[in-house]
């Protein structure tokens, strides 16, 4: 799960872990042949156990794809994703999405700065 990957940090460098939640940066994506091939290269492919990660299109699948690195993905694999989609559209794709435990969903509202509310699975 990401939220397993982020770390109690040290006050001297960010004052919360709210702080450091909203200092992590998209990374650049770095230039490759086609975009699946640096998709299914970059996330562990344990995300995607019961398919086969060459049948998964990027962009019909995009709100599946998201949805696995948040509730199963570490904190690079949410990196990678960010860098790829871009933060709008990860922000569009996780707000219809139905299921999210506690913490991921208030790790994702703090990140989007977007109250829990707004999630289709907040109840």
């Amino acid at each position: 799960m990401l939220i397993n990957d982020l770390r109690r940090v040290d006050s001297a460098d960010y004052g919360t872990t709210h702080e450091y939640i909203l200092s992590i940066t998209t990374p650049k994506m770095p230039h490759t042949n086609t975009m699946e091939k640096y998709l299914q290269n970059m996330l562990h492919s344990s995300l995607f156990w019961d398919t086969a990660a060459s049948r998964i299109d990027t962009d019909r699948n995009s709100r599946f794809i998201i949805e696995r690195v948040v509730l199963r993905g570490s904190l690079d694999d949410w990196k990678t994703v960010l860098a790829f989609y871009g933060k709008n559209k990860v922000q569009k794709e996780v707000l219809p999405i139905r299921s999210f435990d506690p913490k991921s969903l208030a790790y994702l509202s703090v990140f989007f700065n977007i109250s829990k509310s707004q999630f289709r699975c907040y109840n």
